[in-house]
């Protein structure tokens, strides 16, 4: 397995001990089978034979492809994101969550205010 191919659980240690001891309370993150089973982590099942599994599995590739695409179209706007991380999840993650933000704020007209001088 490449160091691409590693979870980014297991890159980040500090926001796996954050899952782990419940600090993002009743959430989860949606992960592929290459991620362990973990109570905070959602993966898909390997066998699903009742229907409940099944539909579990559908709704759970359904989520991911929508977050990948998600991803997609942020590598697009933003091509800096297609690069290998460098910097702190942290810092990298409040980094694009900002530039969105203004973004968005900028796309809806300043929410009403006007284009700064």
């Amino acid at each position: 397995m490449s160091s691409e191919q590693i979870p980014i659980l297991e890159k980040n240690f500090e926001i796996e001990t954050q899952c782990e001891n419940g600090v993002y309370g009743n959430r989860w993150l949606i992960g592929d089978s290459a991620y362990p089973c973990k109570p905070y982590l959602l993966t898909p099942l390997l066998t699903p034979v009742s229907r409940k599994e099944i539909n579990y599995n559908r709704a759970h590739i359904k989520t991911r492809n929508t977050i990948e695409r998600c991803f997609g179209v942020w590598k697009r706007r933003f091509p800096v994101l297609s690069l290998k991380i460098r910097l702190c999840l942290a810092t990298t993650q409040a980094v694009v969550i900002v530039t969105s933000v203004c973004t968005i704020y900028a796309e809806n007209g300043f929410g009403g205010l006007g284009a700064p001088e």
